[in-house]
This record gives C-alpha cells, sequence and structure tokens, in this order.
C-alpha cells in the first residue's frame, strides 16, 4: 500500500523550510497556500493497481470486508463500478500503466462525533493523488471531475478553497488569517452545510501552490470543539511554543483530548477492539505522537522527556481506562 503522508502544525513546517533554505543558502521562500477544509472522520485511500485490482484502506493497513475500518472496505466493495469509473477520469483503463492511489476522508455517522457532518450518512471526500510513491504537482488541486456523488464519492474541492500567502522570512503575517479562517470553520463547517447540516467543523490544511507535491511543506491548523469540550486548544499557526509553568500546565499543550480521541482512532483502525489488550498499543501511539508533533514545547520549556512521558501515560491510561470500564465510543 502507499502510505498517506502525516501533516504536521505550521510552526514545524517553518523549522523544515528554514532549515532547507539555511543548509542551501538561499532566502527563505514566500508560498501561496490552498486551504481546504479539514474533516473529522478516519483516512481513507484506494488504489488501482497497474493490472486493474481495487484496493481498499486506512491509514496504516489494506482493508478486506473481513478486517474493515468503519465499513469503508465495504462501501468499496458495493461501488466497485463508480469506483472504477473515477479511477477512469484520471487514466483510462485501457491506458493504465502505473499505481494509483486516492486518497481521502471516510466521514459521517458513527465515525467522529461532536461534528457537523456526524449528521450525514457515510461518504468518501477525496482529496489528493497519488501516482506510485509520488503526489503529482498537475493533480493538486483535485479536479472537481474526480467525484461520483451519487455513489457517495466526493471531492473536498466542490467546495470552495481558501489562499493565504505565507513568506517565511516573516511567517507573523500570515498567522491572523489562518487562525481567523479556522475559527470561522470550527464555528460552521462548509462541508456540512454544503451537504445541509449545521454544526462544528474541524479546520483546515494547508498545501503551497507553488509545490503541492512536497508533503513536508504542508501543515494543519483546527479548533478544540470538536473534541466535545468547548476549553480544549485546537491546533492554531503559530511561530513559537506556547509556555508552561511546570509539567502539569505542558501536559495540557501537548495531550488535548483531540489527540487522545484521535489515538482511539487510530486503535479502531489498526482493528483493535477497545479493551485492555488495547492498553499498550494505544500508550505508545499517544507517546510517538506527542514526540513527533510536540517535543519542542516540552525542550523550550525546559522539561525532561521522561517526566513528561510519565506523565503523558498516567493521563493516556486514565483516558481509555474511562472508554473501557464504561463501555463508551469516541
Amino acid at each position: 500500500m502507499h502510505k498517506f503522508s502525516s501533516i504536521e502544525r505550521f510552526r514545524n513546517t517553518i523549522k523544515t523550510v528554514t532549515r532547507y533554505s539555511h543548509e542551501r543558502g538561499v532566502a527563505l521562500p514566500v508560498f501561496d497556500y490552498i486551504g481546504t477544509v479539514k474533516l473529522h472522520g478516519t483516512n481513507a485511500g484506494i488504489r488501482r493497481s497497474p493490472s486493474g485490482e481495487i484496493y481498499p484502506q486506512s491509514r496504516s493497513r489494506i482493508l478486506s470486508i473481513d478486517s474493515d475500518n468503519y465499513g469503508f472496505a465495504m462501501f468499496v466493495e458495493k461501488n466497485k463500478e463508480a469506483v472504477q469509473r473515477v479511477f477512469n477520469t484520471i487514466t483510462p483503463l485501457e491506458e493504465q500503466t502505473v499505481d494509483i492511489t486516492l486518497y481521502g476522508e471516510w466521514v459521517g455517522e458513527g465515525i467522529q462525533s461532536n461534528v457537523a457532518i456526524g449528521q450525514l450518512e457515510k461518504h468518501l471526500v477525496l482529496f489528493n493523488v497519488k501516482f506510485g510513491e509520488q503526489y503529482d504537482e498537475l493533480w493538486y488541486p483535485l479536479p472537481t471531475t474526480i467525484q461520483d456523488n451519487d455513489a457517495g464519492i466526493y471531492n473536498i474541492f466542490q467546495i470552495p478553497h481558501y489562499t493565504v500567502r505565507v513568506d517565511f522570512a516573516a511567517p507573523d503575517l500570515a498567522i491572523h488569517e489562518m487562525n481567523r479562517l479556522t475559527d470561522e470553520i470550527e464555528e460552521s463547517c462548509p462541508w456540512g452545510k454544503f451537504r445541509g447540516v449545521e454544526g462544528v467543523g474541524e479546520g483546515l490544511v494547508w498545501v503551497p501552490q507553488q509545490h503541492p507535491g512536497i508533503s513536508d511543506l504542508w501543515f494543519k491548523t483546527k479548533g478544540g470543539k470538536h473534541a466535545g469540550k468547548p476549553k480544549v486548544k485546537g491546533i492554531k499557526a503559530s511561530v513559537t511554543v506556547e509556555k508552561a509553568a511546570n509539567i502539569a500546565e505542558c501536559l495540557e499543550l501537548v495531550l488535548p483530548e483531540w489527540r487522545l480521541q484521535q489515538g482511539v482512532t487510530q486503535l479502531k483502525e489498526d482493528y483493535y477492539d477497545i479493551d485492555h489488550k488495547a492498553i499498550g498499543p494505544f500508550l505508545k501511539w499517544v507517546s510517538q505522537d506527542v514526540l513527533k508533533e510536540e517535543i519542542d514545547t516540552i525542550i523550550e520549556n525546559g522539561l525532561e522527556w521522561k517526566d513528561m512521558h510519565k506523565a503523558i501515560n498516567v493521563r493516556a491510561r486514565s483516558y481509555i481506562l474511562n472508554l473501557i470500564e464504561n463501555d463508551l465510543s469516541v
């Protein structure tokens, strides 16, 4: 399978671009970013091999009807003809020569709660495509012909997207606009409105128009309301890390409820039941995700990973035990 790339936060992208420019002795670039509405569901992909085989997948594994993820493999099986027609809008079957993977978000009732789109029937919203191992810059934005709404296959570019110019020499200039748009979407999800429902949205995914195929340049901004608690912080655009006076305050920064929810979603994608056997994998995923996205927050606040790791494990264990003992779903 060809996995979809993980998407970092804005400050991580700033560090990547700054390091790249410094190593090559070039000026920091100015990119025009395309922002698309980020949907709160579960990552889904459909791969068509050169032999014409169709493979549904989650972010981390190939799916089947017997080993599914919220019914996505069954959806693909029931809609094989429509799926093939969508692929044929990219490369006609008679000209097929390469692996193609379509990426989207599988959203709707029963997948995630506390968002507008949770009121809708399950459907797939496509947002990117990969040829072999590469994202092709000629295919972003994804042409709106790549969809079959009658079969429940949509395209995120069927609704308006947003544009913001980011000068990496002065990134603060773009932050206000990106955060304003994120707040606007959190208050009222544009995709939900497009599909006829009102409610909370998640945020935005930002891709540079000049280099859409380089995933290291992508980033996300999102609010916290989709976590179901108004005081939960999201991922806003920022240049520096937030300050914390102690481990407890830092824990609130690096381990908000939406990250714990995301860990449970990942467990389900990896075909775990939410029971005691899932505790170890859950703790491991949460720790790795914090390390990947928040180690700078921990270091710049003068804290040790070993101390933070202990606090992270305590909170994460308490969270999943509450789900197990009370038979709760996320």
